[in-house]
């Protein structure tokens, strides 16, 4: 239904494309079935442009072939994506978050949707940490990328800033946040250091206060 050809298909070229196509990549044709169910264009691609597609990509990269065939298999996308595409991608990303390309391919390869997000998505999800981490009073040298929304990573910080503000040992669990802040019933004056996201992250609380409580119940001051 996601890929009409396949009602048409010969069924012994379906069946011949996986099986081929697991035996140039070196991999068990069961693994490429569950990559191909996820993305059905796989059932479909001749082997050959499937591993012309690996080779490049990797040259491309400078990146072990088997190690993104290990990040494709979890992300299947990556099977069938332009190799120019995704290298632009690295490039672009890269550099907006100052990393090298080496340094955040050792990313990507852990986290295999780094070779295809928008490069601006990924870095504001980056300075999102960044700031997370300043508030925190915490080093920002080291890069790390969260892929939660931004609603979540924004959450988070809320949750640091109610833990701090009511001197408590650790973070509040998530899923009782809204009816601990609801027993607590107070205004919480809160700060937070200037940046470009303060004031999305100041946008975010009133739009959080009045959904669970009806009114505001955090007066924000950036410092």
């Amino acid at each position: 239904l996601k890929q009409p050809p396949l009602f048409y298909m010969k069924p012994e070229t379906i069946s011949g494309n996986i099986k081929n196509t697991a035996k140039l990549l070196k991999i068990n044709s069961k693994q490429l079935i569950t990559s191909a169910l996820k993305q059905p264009p796989i059932f479909c691609y001749n082997p050959e442009t499937i591993v012309n597609n690996i080779k490049k990509t990797t040259s491309l990269l400078s990146i072990s072939q088997k190690d993104f065939i290990q990040a494709a298999l979890k992300h299947p996308t990556l099977f069938y994506l332009k190799p120019e595409t995704i290298a632009e991608n690295v490039t672009k990303s890269a550099k907006l978050i100052n990393l090298s390309t080496k340094e955040y391919n050792t990313l990507a390869l852990k986290k295999p949707t780094l070779f295809y997000l928008k490069p601006e998505t990924i870095a504001k999800k980056a300075n999102l940490i960044r700031y997370y981490k300043q508030i925190q009073n915490k080093s920002t040298t080291k890069t790390v990328i969260y892929l939660n929304s931004d609603q979540v990573l924004y959450e988070t910080i809320l949750n640091y800033l109610v833990k701090k503000a009511d001197k408590l040992s650790a973070a509040i669990n998530k899923n009782e946040f809204i009816e601990y802040l609801k027993k607590a019933d107070k205004i919480y004056n809160l700060e937070i250091p200037a940046n470009e996201i303060a004031q999305d992250f100041i946008k975010f609380t009133k739009e959080f206060s009045a959904k669970n409580f009806g009114k505001q119940i955090f007066s924000i001051k950036i410092k």
